[in-house]
Formats: C-alpha cells, sequence, structure tokens
C-alpha cells in the first residue's frame, strides 16, 4: 500500500511540476560556446554583487585545510568548487518568476575555462552508461536568456548522478522550486552534492 502511495504522489508531482524548457536535440556551436564564456570573466565589483543576489545569507566558508576549493561567480548563479573532486559542492542561485521564459535547450556541455588542468571536470568523464551529467543549478532556472541557459551547462555546474535520480525525483524538485517562484515571484535555491572527502 505504502509503494502505491508513493506512485501516487510522484506521478501526482510529476503532472504538477511546471515545464520551462523543451529539449531542441541540438548541441551547441562553437560560436555559442565562445560567447557564453566570455561572460564567465567578471570584475570584483560584479562578484560581490552576484554573491550578495544569490546569497544574501553569506557565502560558504571553505574548510582551512581544503586547498583546492573555491568559488566561481557569475551573474545567474554561484558555485562553491571542489578542485580535488571536480565537481561542485554546492549552487546557489535566485530564482525569480520573470526570469523563468520559455526557451529551447540546447546542450552545451564543455568545461569551465575559469579551471585549470587537472581540477577541471569534462564531459569526457562521463561517457559511460550509468551516470548523467546532473546539473545542480537547473537550466530551467536559467532560461531568461540563450546565453544564461548555455553557461548552465558548463561542467563546473555538473555532479554524476544515476539517470533514475536525473530524470526522476531530481527533475520533480526543480520543477517544484520554479512552481514556488511563479507563486511567491523569488525563490533561493541552494542544491549540493553528498560527498565524502577522506
Amino acid at each position: 500500500m505504502l509503494k502505491w502511495l508513493s506512485l501516487l504522489v510522484t506521478l501526482a508531482l510529476v503532472a504538477l511540476a511546471p515545464q520551462t524548457a523543451q529539449a531542441s536535440h541540438r548541441n551547441c556551436t562553437a560560436a555559442e560556446k565562445k560567447s557564453a564564456d566570455r561572460q564567465l570573466w567578471l570584475k570584483q565589483q560584479d562578484k560581490q554583487l552576484s554573491i550578495a543576489k544569490h546569497l544574501p545569507w553569506g557565502a560558504p566558508v571553505a574548510d582551512p585545510s581544503a586547498g583546492n576549493e573555491w568559488l566561481l561567480v557569475q551573474r545567474d548563479y554561484v558555485i562553491h568548487y571542489d578542485g580535488d573532486l571536480r565537481i561542485p559542492l554546492l549552487t546557489a542561485e535566485r530564482v525569480d518568476e520573470d526570469r523563468l521564459q520559455q526557451l529551447h535547450r540546447t546542450d552545451c556541455f564543455r568545461r569551465d575555462v575559469r579551471i585549470d588542468a587537472p581540477m577541471d571536470s569534462k564531459p569526457s568523464d562521463y561517457k559511460e552508461p550509468i551516470f548523467d551529467q546532473g546539473h545542480l543549478a537547473a537550466f530551467a532556472n536559467q532560461t531568461s536568456s540563450k546565453i544564461a541557459g548555455n553557461k548552465s551547462f558548463m561542467m563546473s555546474n555538473m555532479v554524476p548522478q544515476t539517470c533514475q535520480f536525473n530524470r526522476g525525483i531530481w527533475q520533480i524538485l526543480e520543477g517544484v522550486t520554479r512552481g514556488w517562484a511563479k507563486d511567491k515571484g523569488t525563490v533561493y535555491v541552494i542544491s549540493g552534492s553528498n560527498v565524502l572527502k577522506e
């Protein structure tokens, strides 16, 4: 009985989850990647404004013993990145109703040009059948412009997620947060990866 109730709740959430992005089934061009990557380089003042916008209660404090963790700041969201693990530990974004537009999804997976090897993650890291390149800051939350959407596909925003999780409950949760933004006007979303470091 509990299994059926859980399935019904999941199906209800899927039906209620707002969908703002539709797959266009194409990869982005080199010019689209370059255009999005140029937008990553911010002046210090613009970085501070972005941190204040997306993390109004303050940025996370890195463990002093963690030498390879840092904030990657862009206008649309903030990433706390771990270079040893080559994944984001968390992302923070302010999701505003007026920035949620209809935008066809163009897959633009690529390395983050701000991160040097060997601490950068690449799409080739996911060339196996088990894990998806799972967005922490969702593409559908970044639909205010084509460039904002393309910036969400940087590998510094990706964590390994099983296909069932990424295309199931995670996608539902992303839709629910957009529903809250549409209902309330603004929602602050902090998404984190569950990792253990030895």
